[in-house]
């Protein structure tokens, strides 16, 4: 999955922690077990806890490595949304994984202003930022299309993460999109594509 969180996407860098699935303290059998890891950004380390105990507690959410979350979420504007139309079954996991770290939480909608202030939970200012830099980057292919600005485009995404960001931004580009999956080290296309109706490329007549 690379050097980003497994659930809102940041990258690491040296600010990581490896995620326990399941709650090492109560399942002791598993606190070494591969498969009971994830990569997480200190916020939805932290925010995460230790609320997820049991098998049984596992099978109520959709987790970015198991299950195709691209599907389950909508990233426009750097705002993090369940999307309506999905299944109600796999829509209600999504709520929940988003309830369980937090992954929508933004000024005044979950986001305290001390947090804000202290700089303590910036997953949403940093997915803005991206968002932003995403659709500047945009325009510069438009404006000129050429190899070296489609490699300039995929190191700074490759340095912002929010990869979903980027793939929202260039849903109207398949060369980029296919440069994405192949930028971003452990994405697996065969659970990205085919894409998710609410990232179909716009129509003509559509603004962003």
């Amino acid at each position: 999955m690379g050097d980003y969180c497994s659930f809102c996407e940041m990258p690491l860098a040296a600010a990581l922690a490896v995620e326990h699935i399941r709650c090492k303290d109560s399942n002791l059998d598993l606190e070494l077990e591969w498969t009971n890891f994830l990569l997480a950004c200190p916020s939805c380390n932290s925010t995460k806890g230790t609320k997820v105990d049991t098998a049984e507690d596992v099978q109520r959410y959709s987790w970015p490595h198991l299950n195709r979350t691209f599907d389950l979420f909508d990233y426009t504007r750097g705002i993090i949304r369940v999307v309506v139309d999905a299944d109600p079954e796999l829509a209600g996991r999504a709520k929940a994984v988003d309830e369980l770290v937090g992954l929508s939480r933004r000024p005044g909608a979950g986001l305290t202003r001390a947090q804000v202030l202290r700089g303590s939970d910036n997953r949403y200012k940093k997915r803005r930022e991206t968002w932003d830099e995403a659709i500047a980057a945009r325009q510069d292919l438009r404006e000129q299309d050429s190899p070296i600005v489609r490699r300039q485009i995929l190191a700074t995404a490759r340095a912002r993460g929010f990869w979903s960001v980027w793939m929202t931004v260039f849903r109207d580009d398949e060369q980029m999109q296919a440069a994405l999956c192949e930028a971003f080290a452990g994405t697996a296309k065969e659970r990205v594509y085919p894409l998710p109706p609410h990232l179909q490329p716009p129509s003509p007549n559509e603004t962003s």
